[in-house]
């Protein structure tokens, strides 16, 4: 356990000596420019408390590379590629919900794409679709098929771009209860096995 210090002096007729606030982080909670890592902020903690327990929006056991970027729009979001080629591949939903939007924004933005509102202000976005499968006001089930993997809007190639939202904000995406890795690349197992 390594601690760091901070010294905070206060006025002279406040208190006569300055104080030394030690906070303890874990060695590996240090990330390389010295910050915390990846803590998620204020909004990310309550939404995980009431959060629906979210899926990789594939099928089971199905193996994802998960890119993460801070120059990405929302920067929470992760855009999803498979090795062996993403074009035409099923989209599940996440969590059980109603399905709210069912959009085409054209040849920018997320281009084909899908919102799921799943209680409690939590909604889930899938964008970027080739073939969208379901309509709104819809119920879908976790594991459900709701689309195909494409390359539309603003793409530069085929992949899902996912987002988890709460109260209209993109937060910390999670898949089987773990924060998925912010900044950069990781691989990922899908357990939506119904």
């Amino acid at each position: 356990m390594r601690r760091h210090h901070t010294s905070v002096l206060f006025l002279a007729f406040l208190l006569p000596t300055a104080c030394d606030l030690a906070t303890e982080v874990d060695d590996d909670q240090i990330a390389p420019d010295g910050g915390a890592g990846d803590v998620d902020d204020d909004l990310d903690v309550v939404a995980a408390e009431t959060m629906p327990f979210y899926q990789m929006p594939f099928h089971c056991g199905q193996r994802w590379r998960g890119n993460t970027y801070t120059t990405h729009n929302p920067q929470r979001a992760v855009d999803l590629n498979h090795d062996g080629g993403d074009f035409g591949r099923d989209v599940l939903a996440a969590a059980s919900g109603t399905v709210t939007v069912v959009a085409d924004t054209g040849s920018d933005s997320y281009g084909k794409w899908i919102e799921i509102g799943h209680g409690g202000d939590h909604r889930t976005r899938y964008a970027h679709l080739s073939r969208r499968t379901v309509s709104v006001g819809q119920h879908v089930h976790k594991g459900q098929k709701i689309g195909e993997v494409g390359e539309s809007g603003g793409a530069t190639g085929p992949h899902l771009h996912f987002e988890e939202r709460h109260d209209g904000v993109a937060i910390s995406v999670r898949f089987n209860g773990n924060t998925i890795h912010y900044w950069g690349e990781r691989y990922y197992t899908s357990h939506n096995c119904n």
